[in-house]
């Protein structure tokens, strides 16, 4: 089993907002508003540098689910539908 390098990047939708994540990786320092002020393991950034990459490889990610609250609580949207795009 060859073992190579990598990048790993996240995007997700507005409500959620990356935590860290835990694994062979380290943080690229890529600051955005999908950031969470909460970090867990490497934090602060929506990409990592992959120090090793093979089919057992395991990353464990934390997010936040943000809402924002309005005046008209009635008027949000009931939908707990949320959007991750990873990017290798």
């Amino acid at each position: 089993s060859s073992l190579c390098s990598g990048i790993f990047e996240i995007n997700c939708s507005k409500d959620i907002k990356v935590q860290g994540i835990i694994g062979p990786c380290a943080s690229l320092e890529k600051k955005s508003p999908l950031c969470s002020d909460i970090v867990i393991g490497q934090g602060g950034t929506s990409a990592w540098k992959m120090c090793g990459l093979d089919k057992s490889t395991s990353l464990c990610l934390f997010f936040d689910i943000v809402r924002k609250e309005t005046p008209d609580a009635t008027m949000q949207s009931t939908s707990n539908q949320f959007y991750f795009q990873f990017l290798t």
